[in-house]
């Protein structure tokens, strides 16, 4: 367990994050000889223990832990601060979205008394749009951090033929595969799990908010789209994967919104067809007759057409 502890500490801290890049160009991706030397030491050292297996578990567990505890901390600050500015909640009952947990999946959240419990508070809810956007980009800084280490690390291990297998390590006296077979990936559960649940997260707040965001003015909802959508197009570049229940749900926000826009337009449009006066107008027959004789040449036009 020291070894994994320090190892998962090793991981979780690798230097793509502090640099913002996701790689980089050496062969250790920017960390130092001296410590890419020591992980490998410490693979070795798993490897005999054949805990290779567990470690990975570990590391899987403790990734998604940590950008779990990130979400839930920037939503819960900024719904704090939303809730002070607006005096409409206690700072201290600001709490957070229900950010999924596998452990709870398929299970309704419920309070001491039995009762369901709601998965996000007024604040946050009632955060003004600016606001919202803020912890928006916050949890996006954070979480890409995350998942920039994860790719760090996974490079890492694919370029050094690292595998978190016990049974796939070959041994040649380094604990790593001698001919570098990149077919047995190095922790790539942990990267994907680990976008998953972000991407899963961001979903889930943006849902909560869907009545709010179409009432949005058009120019506030492109600034939400692109954003959300810039944010997707780099986790996926990351992770690999489509995030594609993010991309549904901001869908899903687009289409409500455009659907009360139009409500609203129809509604103004009936009320001022409504407010209009009409009086009938009297044509003579010589009138009536020219006006058709010259929409006919129209109508045949566009009926051989």
């Amino acid at each position: 367990m020291d070894l994994s502890n320090e190892l998962v500490e090793s991981f979780l801290s690798w230097n793509g994050r502090s640099n913002g890049e996701m790689l980089g160009n050496n062969s250790l991706n920017g960390i130092g000889s001296s410590q890419g030397a020591k992980v490998k030491q410490t693979i070795l050292a798993m490897k005999k223990c054949g805990k290779l297996s567990t470690m990975a578990d570990i590391y899987r567990e403790k990734l998604c832990d940590t950008i779990r505890v990130t979400i839930r901390t920037t939503v819960t600050e900024c719904a704090a601060d939303a809730a002070k500015d607006a005096s409409l909640i206690p700072a201290a009952s600001a709490t957070i979205v229900q950010i999924p947990d596998k452990s709870s999946a398929g299970k309704e959240s419920k309070d001491d008394s039995g009762a369901p419990k709601s998965s996000i508070i007024e604040g946050v809810v009632s955060m003004s749009f600016d606001q919202f956007m803020e912890c928006l980009d916050m949890i996006y800084e954070h979480t890409l951090s995350l998942l920039k280490s994860a790719a760090g690390v996974n490079k890492f291990c694919l370029e050094e033929g690292i595998s978190f297998k016990d049974d796939d390590v070959l041994d040649n006296g380094e604990g790593v595969d001698s001919t570098k077979n990149t077919s047995s990936s190095t922790t790539p559960s942990a990267l994907t799990a680990g976008a998953d649940l972000s991407h899963r997260s961001l979903s889930e707040i943006l849902r909560l908010r869907k009545d709010t965001h179409s009432l949005i003015t058009f120019d506030e909802m492109r600034r939400l789209w692109d954003s959300c959508i810039a944010f997707t197009l780099q986790l996926e570049r990351i992770s690999g994967q489509k995030a594609y229940v993010l991309r549904s749900t901001l869908l899903s926000q687009a289409k409500a919104f455009v659907e009360r826009k139009h409500e609203a337009n129809m509604s103004s449009l009936a009320a001022a067809l409504d407010s209009e006066r009409w009086t009938q107008c009297d044509v003579s027959a010589h009138d009536l007759t020219l006006t058709i004789l010259q929409i006919i040449p129209n109508l045949m036009s566009n009926s051989y057409s």
